[in-house]
């Protein structure tokens, strides 16, 4: 499930990113990788290189919605220009042995831009201008997801695919249309979709096993199946990629190492080469090397004053993993160890520790401090201190976790809580106050846990103890004071509300309210600020339209609902909802994501007022991702993710020396 994480930001400036951080590109860590292609805002899903190694084909994204193009580009005068369009999903584009045809994965059949369903296409092209020459036509009638550049035979004459069923199969079916048949029935757990490929005589076809831990081979006419290798070691595994010049196959060994191999039939090496992994290559069909795609994604920090006027950019960063990126009061941070402090500290990308780097508002020297390699995600500050609440896998092995707060001035951390196995180490997420800010955390001890406060000088204090069997029917868990709400899942689409006080006090039952799908994550709920109020926001499943819905309940001091709650409709169903209060307690802001539009995000604002309309902030966006609000309730602050272009990097296979 995902939290999104939102506290209030301090009225101190705001620094950006270093120059450096911003600038660094994974993809030029390896000596041994090519820049072929960079192109400018673009998302580029695939590529391959023509089999006389003259062209570059690639599937890059038109920009509205899932509708993406073929192109072609030659590799010796890059200059890309489009083979097919139409709004349509076009993926996996490969150029035939015979150089004549592009074969692709498509949702034309379907004229549907966002249609599931996908058959393979070719387009014939000229052979000296790489042109279209004809209509893009048919080539498969079952439903294909993967095309690899190797299941097109030698003599371009069949194509061979796997399909997903029970069982899955391997099918092959004539290039130039006809009846499919099935070659070998797929029974076979955590296969690698798409890894199979002709041999250099095309009698045989290659193909991964049990999830990449082998490489088998059977005849395109059936029978026996015979195996040619096997993964050589803990953290590798096996991809069928055999070129059509010899019974070739290719594995990488582990995901940081970034080698990827040539083996001959009898496991012998016969090459490697060295690509990001993070660039998802694939084997060049001339078997001379890998390719990889890397698509650049710009985070920017946008501020919004909540009465209207622009957003206006207030840090731009381009961190590797871009969509794991949460908002946390002053703290931004991602997975790949890079951590953004505001107004302080920015981070730095380390493979081997979490870092900050502290920046001081003067312009002095920045000061590094690592905070180990135990330490994997900083969840938040803590209200009024200098101390970060973090967490980290200590043994992936056995689940366990642990759970630290650290001083972000000097990185002195203090280990709170360790334990193993499932809500491990009970729920570091349990805890919030009414504008998000963290206020501490579940301590699982067995079939018991501890919710554990935390106060501005970083001591923890024991709030409330109950069974984990109680705790695991708790859910949306806030706290304000003395009073500790959450909810429960107490039919087919109720949701019922509990509010306790202190830490012994019984549930008191307040209000039930209908949720459409009743999906746990579709629901959000928070104290405003005084705590005289409880908002809850879910899609309504007593409506129609399922729109979303905030029910404000009004609490007395012992805990308990006075009256009924005010519903107030906050427009069109959206399957997730982050809420916070403004200072006032005026309204709420709702940051919304809306499935009947892919996902597409918005933030609004939510009059208490029935009498008072929504108010939409930020339109809906597709690279709209967390929201958080300033201290004094006067601005929105977003994170927002923009192409920044798209390359395309090759690595070729260096002979590796006898002994």
């Amino acid at each position: 499930m995902k939290r999104t994480l939102i506290v209030a930001l301090t009225a101190v400036a705001i620094c950006s990113l270093s120059a450096a951080a911003q600038r660094s590109d994974p993809a030029t860590s390896s000596g041994d990788a090519k820049l072929l292609l960079k192109l400018d805002s673009a998302d580029v899903k695939q590529a391959n290189v023509s089999p006389d190694g003259k062209w570059l084909v690639f599937s890059r994204s038109d920009g509205v919605s899932e509708s993406s193009s073929i192109w072609m580009a030659l590799l010796a005068d890059p200059k890309p220009f489009r083979i097919t369009s139409g709004g349509y999903t076009d993926l996996w584009p490969t150029v035939s042995p015979t150089l004549d045809r592009i074969f692709f994965v498509s949702n034309r059949p379907n004229r549907g831009a966002t249609s599931p369903a996908k058959w393979v296409m070719s387009i014939p092209i000229d052979k000296k201008s790489g042109l279209p020459t004809g209509p893009a036509r048919q080539v498969t009638t079952d439903t294909v997801q993967v095309l690899t550049p190797t299941g097109i035979s030698p003599d371009g004459k069949w194509l061979a695919y796997e399909i997903e069923g029970r069982p899955h199969r391997i099918r092959m079916v004539p290039t130039n249309g006809g009846k499919a048949r099935t070659v070998l029935p797929l029974n076979f757990i955590g296969r690698f979709r798409g890894d199979l490929g002709f041999t250099a005589d095309g009698k045989n076809l290659v193909f991964a096993d049990s999830g990449g831990l082998m490489v088998r081979e059977v005849s395109i006419d059936g029978g026996p199946v015979h195996t040619l290798t096997r993964n050589r070691g803990e953290g590798t595994w096996v991809g069928p990629m055999v070129g059509h010049d010899d019974r070739w196959v290719l594995l990488t060994r582990g995901a940081n190492d970034g080698t990827w191999e040539l083996l001959g039939k009898d496991g012998t090496s016969l090459g490697v080469a060295s690509i990001d992994l993070r660039l998802a290559p694939s084997k060049r069909v001339d078997g001379r090397g890998v390719l990889g795609v890397k698509n650049d994604w710009w985070w920017m920090l946008r501020r919004l004053a909540i009465e209207g006027g622009d957003a206006r950019i207030v840090s731009a960063a381009q961190p590797a993993m871009p969509f794991e990126v949460t908002a946390s009061g002053a703290i931004l941070s991602s997975r790949n160890r890079r951590v953004v402090l505001f107004p302080l500290l920015y981070g730095s990308a380390s493979r081997d520790a979490l870092t900050l780097v502290t920046t001081p508002s003067d312009g002095g020297p920045a000061k590094e401090v690592s905070l180990g390699t135990e330490m994997n995600w900083i969840l938040g500050r803590i209200p009024g201190s200098e101390f970060l609440f973090v967490t980290g896998t200590a043994n992936l092995k056995d689940s366990t976790a642990s759970a630290y707060l650290v001083d972000s001035r000097t990185g002195a951390a203090r280990l709170l809580s360790t334990a193993s196995g499932p809500w491990a180490p009970g729920d570091p997420w349990c805890c919030y106050g009414p504008t998000g800010t963290i206020l501490g955390f579940a301590d699982k001890h067995g079939v018991t846990v501890d919710i554990k406060m935390f106060d501005e000088t970083g001591a923890t204090r024991l709030f409330r103890t109950m069974p984990l069997k109680e705790y695991r029917h708790m859910h949306n868990l806030n706290i304000h004071g003395s009073l500790m709400a959450w909810t429960d899942s107490t039919g087919p689409t109720e949701t019922s509300v509990y509010v306790a006080r202190g830490a012994s006090g019984a549930p008191a039952h307040i209000g039930t309210v209908t949720v459409a799908n009743q999906s746990k994550v579709d629901v959000n709920m928070k104290w405003s600020p005084s705590g005289r109020k409880l908002a809850l926001a879910f899609p309504d499943g007593s409506r129609r339209d399922s729109a979303t819905t905030v029910a404000v309940f009004d609490i007395t001091p012992d805990g308990l609902a006075n009256g009924s709650p005010v519903r107030l409709d906050a427009g069109v169903y959206s399957s997730y909802a982050d809420m916070m209060w403004l200072a006032d307690e005026s309204a709420v802001v709702l940051l919304k994501m809306s499935p009947a539009k892919n996902w597409a995000t918005s933030i609004v604002r939510r009059p208490l007022d029935p009498r008072q309309s929504l108010v939409t902030l930020v339109p809906e966006s597709q690279s709209l991702n967390d929201m958080f609000l300033s201290a004094d309730g006067r601005f929105v602050y977003f994170n927002e993710t923009v192409r920044g272009g798209a390359s395309i990097w090759s690595a070729e296979f260096k002979l590796v020396k006898k002994p």
